[in-house]
């Protein structure tokens, strides 16, 4: 390598080498072994650096992982810690290094540090830590010789950030230069250190992440969330004092290094590490995590975002005595305001006939109530993107009870005849819009939500079902452009993080997924060939629960059964029309709790689920016995039941999956609890339906074929049907869910594996 520069270069090649991002290189024949780069530097062997050809100065080792189990190589580094001139090491490196015991430590070629390998691995399988010692524990000369020698480092000085005793530790996807200068007294036997790193790094991490916190919460914000005291709400009995942070075990989660949480009084912030993950926040999310709305370790920014989370912190806050009922007002959401006579005059507000009034002194000073409007209306949400701000208004008519909901931007509203023309448009001919305007609406409003407004292209218009096929004419939807401004403008991050938990929860949870995001691709491939998915499962097994989940994606309001779930024919509960997209006719729906348990009921089943596909029982037949070449779509069934596979199986419309009980119940709760953020992941896959150019069918031909072959092997009832259906799953698999994925920015996570690999085992068998 050439150490200025600290760049790896190829053997023999002199060309700079690259490597995945977790560190482990592309072409594993480009690296050497020590003696291979010790002979190379020796030799003089010369790269192109920086336009002309010039002998490498140096050799590095590359810190990635190996592929096994147990301990291995790290590399580190002691940043601005070391006095270049005399040597002098800071004492909290010092106490650092006798603590962990490298195996091998040398000068760093700034002078300024300490480079260290030790054998072991990270806490919580983290590629890499990064953390700060204090500030204070050398000399003011050895500084300035270390400040003079890194410009760097004195700028971040200069930036009220820490410069000194700073510490880098790699297990994978690092490139570290060697100088051979051996610190003897910092070389010990090498050993497994695994556990004396976690004990060591612990309190470092979790002082560190106090910064980021911080800057999270600054940029996040708190709204209108009351001040508190962050000791009032967090105990901090026994916690030692350094610096001005608090350190202390965890009270209810505990530590064995007993300073695993750090309090940060004057920022009224706190930051806690388990298992190498940090979290933190403020005095609120402290709150939230005590009373359950956020797990300990999820803490950060956006999490108290979602408005149960809300509700639920601001009930608990209540409860321990922190606030009042009166300040809870924000955690019951966005509401009008109500007017009496007692209120003071030029007050507005809702009264109880449902309209808008103002509170007016008659001539003789009494206060009367003054009608303004039959539009009883609020700001419910206010969206920010590039510095552009929109708002969603919601209302009720007075006079016909009309619910409505319109989204305008700021740049409208500076125009008044637009705001009464958009009032008009919304609450009809029956309400009267009166002296309502803007100013007087921001009056009315109690709570105004604010939030962070992804910005999605406009696009309306028909939807090709199924990209690449000929269409029967006139199959298509349109998306309706009154889609509720809240799902057009939804939390991208959260929906991604909900369906990346959705895709781990069971091992057909991609099965399903796909299924439903399919189910417009599904309307018309071939006449009569749409089908549902069945999920079978014991009493406990979660079915119903995932069902939902998923069809999350198109819609929510519907998770609440006591108010949604109605009893149908067949033993069946079929769950009412979801919101979103209601006016496309092609959602899916759920049959929940289909019993089978004789010849007749089986029947029976039959036929419910063939009249949901078909759209009515007597359309499906024609006199002769065949089929109709309906047009009508009126859902895709999710089915869910507890008889077995064997006796639906005469359905052959139907894929059944045989469902589990999921192991990763967390995930479960946490889609539950976020569902309102998953209808922009069905907004954006209909985006992509609309426009994209991939050709879902290449490849189902061939795939079809051979799943006839091997599905007739197994005597499968109509196994021409079940492979179409196979198949179809996996032309939406491939061509659509993992371009939606892409689309949304999609990073592979641990403990979600099988979003990739699915039933199928993998994509490469297709």
């Amino acid at each position: 390598c050439i150490r200025a520069e600290k760049q790896p270069y190829i053997r023999d090649a002199g060309r700079k080498n690259s490597y995945t991002a977790t560190g482990w290189p592309l072409h594993s024949q480009d690296w050497l072994t020590f003696d291979e780069a010790l002979d190379a530097l020796q030799r003089g062997v010369k790269v192109y650096h920086a336009g002309v050809y010039r002998p490498v100065d140096g050799i590095g080792f590359l810190v990635a992982r190996n592929g096994q189990d147990g301990p291995q190589t790290l590399g580190g580094d002691l940043d601005a810690c070391r006095d270049p001139e005399t040597g002098l090491v800071s004492p909290w490196a010092e106490e650092f290094l006798n603590e962990v015991r490298p195996f091998y430590t040398e000068v760093s070629p700034s002078k300024c540090g300490l480079r260290f390998f030790v054998w072991g691995r990270l806490p919580g399988g983290q590629d890499k830590v990064f953390a700060y010692g204090p500030q204070d524990d050398l000399p003011e000369e050895s500084k300035e010789r270390i400040l003079t020698s890194k410009p760097k480092a004195r700028e971040k000085l200069e930036k009220g950030l820490s410069a000194f005793n700073g510490l880098e530790l790699y297990e994978s996807g690092r490139h570290l230069t060697i100088t051979g200068e051996k610190v003897e007294e910092f070389c010990f036997p090498r050993q497994d250190i695994t556990e004396e790193l976690r004990v060591a790094l612990e309190p470092l991490l979790v002082s560190g992440a106090t910064e980021k916190v911080s800057d999270a919460i600054r940029r996040g914000g708190r709204g209108r969330f009351p001040s508190l005291d962050i000791l009032t709400v967090i105990d901090t009995s026994g916690f030692t004092d350094s610096g001005g942070q608090l350190f202390g075990p965890h009270p209810t989660l505990g530590s064995t290094s007993g300073k695993n949480l750090v309090v940060n009084p004057a920022k009224g912030i706190w930051a806690y590490m388990h298992n190498g993950i940090n979290s933190g926040g403020d005095a609120w999310l402290w709150l939230a995590c005590e009373c359950g709305a956020v797990q300990w370790e999820e803490a950060g920014s956006g999490a108290l975002k979602d408005w149960a989370t809300v509700q639920k912190t601001f009930k608990h806050a209540v409860f321990r005595g922190l606030v009042s009922e009166e300040e809870v007002d924000i955690a019951q959401g966005p509401t009008i305001r109500g007017v009496s006579l007692e209120d003071s005059a030029g007050s507005v507000g809702l009264d109880n006939s449902g309209s808008i009034k103002k509170v007016e002194c008659s001539k003789d000073g009494q206060k009367v109530l003054k009608w303004l409007s039959d539009c009883a209306v609020c700001i419910h949400t206010e969206t920010v993107a590039n510095n552009e701000t929109e708002f969603c208004f919601k209302g009720l008519g007075a006079k016909d009870h009309r619910e409505v909901s319109f989204t305008l931007p700021a740049s409208a509203l500076a125009d008044p005849r637009k705001f009464r023309a958009a009032l008009i448009n919304a609450f009809g001919a029956r309400n009267r819009i009166g002296h309502l305007d803007f100013e007087t609406v921001q009056r009315l409003t109690k709570n105004t939500r604010l939030l962070r407004r992804v910005e999605v292209p406009a696009w309306d218009g028909s939807v090709p079902l199924v990209p690449g096929v000929n269409l029967v004419a006139d199959v298509e939807f349109r998306l309706s452009p009154m889609t509720p401004a809240e799902v057009r403008d939804g939390d991208i991050e959260a929906a991604k993080e909900c369906l990346r938990k959705l895709l781990s929860i069971h091992e057909l949870s991609p099965v399903l997924v796909a299924a439903i995001l399919g189910g417009p691709a599904f309307a018309r491939w071939h006449n009569n060939d749409r089908f549902g998915v069945a999920l079978w499962g014991l009493t406990g097994s979660l079915k119903t629960s995932v069902a939902q989940a998923a069809l999350s994606v198109y819609g929510t309001g519907y998770l609440d059964d006591e108010s949604i779930l109605k009893h149908g024919k067949a033993g069946a509960t079929q769950v009412a029309t979801l919101e979103v997209f209601a006016n496309a006719g092609i959602l899916p729906q759920i049959l929940d709790n289909v019993k089978t348990v004789n010849e007749k009921d089986g029947l029976q089943y039959i036929s419910t689920i063939q009249a949901v596909i078909e759209g009515r029982e007597k359309q499906r037949g024609k006199k002769d016995g065949g089929l109709r070449d309906s047009r009508v779509f009126n859902c895709l069934p999710i089915i869910t039941g507890e008889i077995r596979p064997e006796e639906a199986s005469t359905s052959a419309r139907v894929l059944n999956l045989t469902w589990t009980r999921p192991e990763d119940l967390t995930a479960l709760t946490f889609i539950q609890e976020h569902v309102a953020a998953m209808p922009i992941v069905g907004y954006h896959w209909l985006r992509f339906l609309a426009t994209t150019d991939r050709n879902m069918v290449d490849g189902f031909g061939e795939a079809r074929g051979r799943k006839i072959a091997e599905f007739s092997a197994k005597r499968y009832t109509n196994p021409g049907r079940m492979a179409t259906i196979y198949s179809l799953l996996r032309a939406v698999w491939l061509c659509s869910v993992s371009r939606l994925l892409e689309k949304c920015s999609w990073s592979s996570q641990k403990g979600s594996s099988q979003a990739s690999t699915w039933p199928l085992r993998s994509r490469a068998e297709w």
